[in-house]
């Protein structure tokens, strides 16, 4: 044999050949891959689940402070219907006061002490009687029937009050009618 050819298969008898796939590995290294997709999937549905808790605990929350306020709104103006059925009674006492005949004195001050209690009694469910005569004219709390040129008052001041008004709890229930003083021109 020749030294070149001796050269030449003692080369290829030390060179390493290709390495052989084990199949070992190569399962193991699809099960980490499969494993991987998994957990990335996994934590991604984490998030979701996460995301939707945190919507539904402040959703909770948010029907908890619209549920107090509702219940608060309730016992402060849930009375509203009945004593604004109240206020024309109220108005028929001040009505038959103003035009009754000092004759009948005991009448006169029956009259007068049903009007006090039935003020008296609507005051502690929080209505306030608006008599706003000789304040300036508001619109948010005032209905001005007519105007009125006067020497007398200020322009844009309330003259005369034909109704009075009625809140409940700082909420107008039935504004005050009244006359209101105009500039003479």
């Amino acid at each position: 044999m020749s030294k070149k050819t001796e050269a030449a298969t003692s080369s290829s008898e030390f060179a390493s050949p290709e390495p052989k796939a084990n199949p070992a590995i190569e399962a193991l290294e699809a099960e980490n891959a499969k494993l991987t997709e998994t957990l990335e999937a996994t934590e991604t549905e984490k998030a979701q689940f996460k995301d939707a808790l945190y919507r539904a605990k402040a959703e909770l929350d948010n029907t908890i402070k619209r549920h107090k306020n509702d219940v608060d709104k309730a016992r402060t103006y849930g009375s509203q219907k009945l004593l604004e059925d109240m206020i024309p009674i109220v108005d028929s006492l001040e009505l038959g006061l103003s035009s009754a005949q000092e004759k009948d004195a005991t009448h006169v001050e029956g009259m007068r002490m049903t009007l006090e209690l039935m003020l008296k009694s609507l005051e502690k469910h929080g209505i306030t009687q608006l008599d706003p005569a000789g304040e300036i004219f508001d619109p948010q709390y005032h209905e001005a029937m007519t105007l009125q040129p006067s020497h007398d008052h200020k322009p844009n001041s309330i003259i005369q009050v034909l109704q009075k008004g009625y809140s409940l709890n700082d909420r107008l229930i039935r504004p005050a009618r009244v006359i209101v003083a105009k500039e003479i021109s």
